[in-house]
Order: C-alpha cells, then sequence, then structure tokens
C-alpha cells in the first residue's frame, strides 16, 4: 500500500549508445520529478558495445553491471548465450526509436560559396580510408564547383573508438556502395588509416565544431540541434 512504499527507493541504471541519451536523460527527468516514491535513474552514454558488455556482466560471475543496455547494433549471439545460459538470465529486446547516422563538417561556408558540401559514397570512403587527404582534392572540386578551399588544406577526418554502432553504421554503408575505395573493415571498431579518433556523439561534435575543415559522422538529429553543416550525400536515386 501507499503507507509502506514510501520507504522504497527504486534505481535504475542503463548504459550504452550516445544517440538517445538525451532522450534518455529527459525521460528519467520526468519520472524523477513525478514518481510518488523516491526514483534514482542514470544513464552513462559509453557507446553500444560497452552498454551491452556491462549488460552481459563480469566473465566468470555474468552478475550485469546495469540494468539495461541501450544499442543501434544487434546483440552478438556470444553475448546471448553468455546471458542467458551462463548467467541464467532472460532478455528481451525494446525498439524503441528509429535513428539515422550522417557526416558532417566545419568547412567554412565562405569557401562553399553558400552551397552545400556534395560527396559521393566513394568520396566519403575515400576521405575516412585516409586516401583523399586535403580538400582540394581534384575529385572533390569536380563535385563541387565553385568550391575554393586553401591550396593543401588538410582534411581533419575523425572516427569514433570504442566500439560505436555509428561505425558500424557508416562502415556498411561505404562498403556496400562503394566496395572498390574502402578498404578497411566493417563493424563497431576496426583499425583506421589514420584519422583522430574520438569517444561518443559528444566527442565527435565537440571536434568538427572546435576544429575548422573537419569531418566525421553523428546521429542526425543530435548534429543539426548542434548546428553543424551535414554533407550531402547522393542518394539510390542519383
Amino acid at each position: 500500500n501507499s503507507e509502506k512504499l514510501k520507504y522504497f527507493f527504486f534505481q535504475l541504471h542503463g548504459a550504452g549508445t550516445t544517440n538517445p541519451s538525451k532522450f534518455f536523460w529527459q525521460v528519467q527527468d520526468l519520472m524523477m520529478e513525478r514518481a510518488k516514491v523516491p526514483m534514482f535513474l542514470t544513464y552513462r552514454a559509453v557507446g553500444s558495445t560497452t552498454g551491452m558488455k556491462e549488460f552481459m556482466g563480469n566473465y566468470g560471475t555474468w552478475e550485469p553491471l546495469n540494468d539495461f543496455g541501450a544499442g543501434d547494433i544487434p546483440m552478438a549471439s556470444s553475448r546471448y548465450t553468455n546471458i542467458t545460459t551462463l548467467g541464467n538470465r532472460e532478455m528481451v529486446h525494446v525498439p524503441f526509436v528509429t535513428g539515422a547516422i550522417a557526416f558532417f563538417h566545419s568547412v567554412p561556408q565562405s569557401d562553399l560559396a553558400g552551397s552545400a558540401l556534395d560527396l559521393d559514397a566513394c568520396l566519403l570512403a575515400k576521405i575516412f580510408c585516409s586516401e583523399i587527404a586535403t580538400w582540394d582534392h581534384p575529385d572533390i572540386l569536380a563535385a563541387n564547383p565553385g568550391f575554393s578551399p586553401p591550396a593543401n588544406q588538410a582534411i581533419l577526418m575523425a572516427h569514433r573508438t570504442s566500439g560505436s554502432s555509428s561505425t558500424t553504421g557508416i562502415s556498411e554503408y561505404l562498403s556496400t556502395t562503394c566496395a572498390a575505395s574502402w578498404t578497411l573493415n566493417v563493424g563497431s571498431s576496426f583499425d583506421w588509416n589514420g584519422g583522430q579518433g574520438v569517444e561518443g556523439s559528444g566527442g565527435m561534435s565537440d571536434w568538427i565544431e572546435a576544429n575548422q575543415y573537419a569531418i566525421g559522422y553523428i546521429d542526425a538529429g543530435h548534429g543539426h540541434n548542434l548546428g553543424l553543416s551535414e554533407v550531402a550525400i547522393l542518394n539510390a536515386n542519383g
């Protein structure tokens, strides 16, 4: 009854992908403010892979380090087995949002003469594989008439670290759409040929915002909320 409930203190802790972190924090704030009993809810934006590992638990005991994990990549079958068989627990997948990962840049608008930065999948693949290293590369200029970056201006390419579902998304997209130019692996984490490693959506947006002539990838809503410039990608219909 209500008399007994007032003595309870409820806790719920999660960790995982950075993309919906602001959504989780807002929902948790509302729940703590409106609940009749004391509640302490947290969410750590540490990346999809880390969130799943913490939900799976420590090797040997398989005791979970949090109550729920969030990710935009599937739960690996080995981790599912560790949870359900070795950990003797049940788990459920709950889809709750569809998000889009997009490419953002910090090329000054004055260099672009007010136009969008047009890059197709092959140009993006070459940039993120470090094959194209300057903004005045002939292939980039050919795709962007009127674009006038400084001569030999370096492309400050950034990529995610620590097992990112965003990396899974862009590597799958680039390897599928332009396999000839994508020379790296596909997945949440692999060795990059150069570039700046950053952690989380916040780390990526901070890097792009703080460095002119940078390019990276981030949740589209996150990037637009911060006022970052999105790359215009050639779609399947040309």
